[in-house]
């Protein structure tokens, strides 16, 4: 597979280009060949090895540049550029539509625009959203909220391992949704099958040119008869939640606080926004936390050693889930199309961005780059944490987006994977005969390709530890 892609600029970054290449191969790439617009084998833009990738590398496309950010320095100023917070750097307006038209079908042509969706919505919106976020989602209520997800991790490993132990990351990771942000209590394992049938069905039969067209902003989002199910599945779920939370049923949920939430005297989102938001955690918070969860398994079950670091010191399960996030960041590209042109200065270099190009950074290129990585960018070395930002969106590979865009679920997700890990650890000992790096495959978001066998082998707490548990 091959596609005639001419590059503006060539560029000369040896080490940049073997990651890219090393990633190419692991999403069946060749060693001359790399994938820069990543998904499944159909999905990717081939890039011939006579160019490679400095801090941006320019793709020409019809009408437009495509702009691959890989410098960490270079990515932030340009998705934090404040002449482009009016729409957040996003989608294009074509693009937006057809997201829109997406859930006009799921919710039988409900009337909606770009302010019903957190992720396109202007700039005065977001920041509505992001400030409800902060307050109901607080150090302090989260605190208040570990509890809810230890009994969460405990009925999920009392259950019993779902087939895979992937899967029961994935059951785990739709519990906490479902019933955290929701107080949906219905079946977690229906809700996992529908989104993974959603993921899985919305991006077949894209070819590499349909992927390219698609950026061009000249074809539309598939609605095959088995997304447009899963979706029915999720929106059945969604209403639910939202008609139990306007009713004052149930235990108290952020949707129902998101109903009630009110900002500068009045009620700050309507019913649409909140059946929409609704549907949206259910279908984004399922891949991306069980596949954080599940890779950083893997790495503690090569390395042991780290596993009884996080049973000793309450600082090593930051330091390892940092590095996991490192080596396999949950949303491997981003990509967005400014609302005004662009030119920014680093280095005494001149990068201009034109306001009908698109922009694609990826964490996964990013978190690899020498001034993050040094020398070895693919071992897996939670040392190279001891300095961690206060939050999860100072890291500097972007690993939740930044700006007015910027992953809601950044604020859950740490407290989300840290009770799972140490309740499992606890509770065994885990081994893997794997050696070496999981094949990843990205979908809409980084996944792990092949089931890895993890050993899990029952252990007795020490006295210090049954000691602090009972603190």
């Amino acid at each position: 597979m091959s596609a005639n892609i001419k590059m503006e600029r060539a560029v000369h970054n040896p080490g940049i280009w073997d990651n890219i290449c090393d990633f190419g191969k692991k999403l069946g790439g060749t060693p001359k060949t790399a994938q820069l617009l990543l998904g499944d084998p159909d999905l990717l833009a081939i890039v011939p090895k006579t160019c490679s990738v400095e801090p941006i590398t320019e793709v020409a496309m019809p009408g437009r540049t495509f702009h691959i950010i890989n410098d960490p320095v270079l990515q932030k100023e340009i998705m934090r550029c404040p002449r482009n917070d009016k729409e957040g750097m996003f989608f294009s307006p074509d693009e937006e539509l057809r997201i829109i038209q997406l859930f006009k079908t799921v919710f039988n042509d409900m009337e909606l625009d770009r302010n019903d969706l957190i992720f396109t919505c202007e700039k005065e919106q977001a920041e509505l959203f992001h400030t409800f976020f902060r307050k109901v989602l607080s150090n302090k209520i989260i605190d208040q909220l570990r509890d809810s997800i230890s009994a969460i991790v405990n009925k999920t490993l009392n259950n019993g391992l779902k087939g895979d132990l992937y899967q029961t990351c994935k059951v785990y990771a739709s519990s906490v949704i479902s019933e955290i942000f929701l107080d949906y209590r219905g079946d977690s394992e229906e809700i996992t099958h529908a989104v993974s049938k959603l993921l899985s069905e919305s991006i077949k039969g894209i070819t590499l040119t349909g992927r390219l067209k698609m950026l061009a902003v000249e074809t539309g989002l598939a609605t095959s008869e088995p997304t447009l199910d899963a979706l029915k599945v999720l929106k059945t779920a969604a209403s639910e939640a939202c008609e139990k939370a306007q009713n004052s049923e149930g235990s108290p949920s952020i949707i129902k606080e998101m109903l009630d939430f009110e900002y500068a005297g009045k009620k700050a989102f309507s019913e649409k926004q909140v059946q929409i938001m609704a549907l949206t955690l259910l279908i984004a918070g399922q891949d991306t936390a069980a596949t954080s969860l599940y890779y950083l398994l893997i790495k503690l079950a090569q390395h042991p050693e780290y596993a009884e670091g996080i049973r000793q010191d309450s600082d090593q399960f930051m330091r390892c889930f940092v590095e996991a996030l490192r080596m396999c960041p949950p949303a491997y590209f981003v990509y967005r199309q400014p609302a005004d042109a662009v030119s920014i200065t680093i280095d005494d270099r001149n990068y201009h961005i034109g306001k009908t190009d698109f922009i694609e950074t990826c964490p996964y290129l990013t978190a690899r780059h020498p001034s993050i990585a040094g020398d070895n960018p693919d071992e897996f070395d939670p040392a190279r944490h001891d300095k961690i930002p206060s939050r999860l969106t100072g890291l500097p590979w972007l690993p939740f987006g930044t700006g007015l865009n910027k992953c809601v679920g950044w604020y859950l997700a740490k407290t989300e994977v840290e009770l799972f890990v140490r309740e499992l650890l606890q509770r065994f000992e885990l081994s893997t005969e794997f050696e070496g790096e999981p094949r990843k495959k990205g979908k809409f978001t980084t996944v792990i390709a092949d089931e890895i066998d993890i050993e899990l082998k029952a252990r007795r707490p020490s006295p210090e530890e049954v000691h602090q548990s009972k603190k």
